[in-house]
């Protein structure tokens, strides 16, 4: 390679890694933002339908199936899913955060759920 070559391209390789520290944060989100909340104070178990969790939540993420220990029987599962996270190029830092939801249906009827998250502190609801 010749030396003008080098140049070029160190020069390419430090405007790319100048550019790249200038962008600051880049934020994603994955899925769509949900209340948890609501399962408490909006849902009653054997009493509140699909559409009143619906209404709740929103549209799910996914639509499926599960039989899991504490079931009787297998129950219809809605997934609900929001992901949110930041990546600060120029300081190197990376945080993200998961929630993950599972909504159980005995028949038509709101019976259970199961949620978890990433954080490492309360989500402000």
């Amino acid at each position: 390679m010749k030396l003008t070559a080098r140049f070029l391209a160190l020069g390419v390789a430090a405007l790319l890694a100048f550019l790249l520290a200038a962008c600051g944060t880049i934020r994603v989100e994955g899925g769509a933002p949900f209340d948890t909340g609501k399962l408490e104070s909006a849902l009653r178990t054997g009493v509140s339908t699909q559409v009143d969790v619906q209404a709740a939540l929103g549209d799910p993420y996914g639509k499926g199936g599960a039989h899991l220990p504490f079931h009787d029987r297998p129950r219809t599962t809605w997934t609900y899913f929001f992901e949110r996270g930041s990546v600060d190029i120029g300081k190197g830092e990376m945080n993200d955060e998961r929630v993950y939801l599972f909504v159980f249906f005995a028949d038509d009827k709101f019976d259970s759920y199961m949620w978890f998250t990433s954080a490492l502190t309360p989500t402000p609801k």
